[in-house]
């Protein structure tokens, strides 16, 4: 419910008239600019390993990710190994569906 509550604030309070936004809608709406489409729901990867006790499980969490339609990721090179992990879990999701991945990375 807390999700869904964030993913409506981040339409601006709903679509059509104020109502619930669906998961489709969250994960299809964009800002747009002349040069680049940014997804409104991106997934952050600061503390990657962090959060996770293990390279494989951070893997692992990323799939989820993308397995439930988030296919926009954050890193910088401050972030630790985030780039790494992230290119790792690229590889991997492209060669597991069919050649393509679909993943943003910002």
């Amino acid at each position: 419910a807390a999700a869904a509550g964030a993913a409506t604030a981040a339409l601006g309070g709903g679509i059509a008239g104020g109502a619930r936004p669906s998961r489709a809608e969250v994960l299809s709406a964009v800002v747009q600019t002349p040069r680049l489409e940014v997804p409104r729901v991106v997934i952050g990867c600061w503390q990657l390993l962090e959060r996770n006790d293990s390279e494989e499980e951070a893997l692992r969490t990323l799939t989820a990710f993308a397995d439930a339609g988030f296919l926009a990721f954050d890193t910088a090179d401050i972030y630790g190994p985030s780039e790494g992990l992230l290119g790792r879990f690229r590889r991997r999701y492209a060669e597991a569906h069919g050649g393509t991945d679909n993943v943003k990375v910002f």
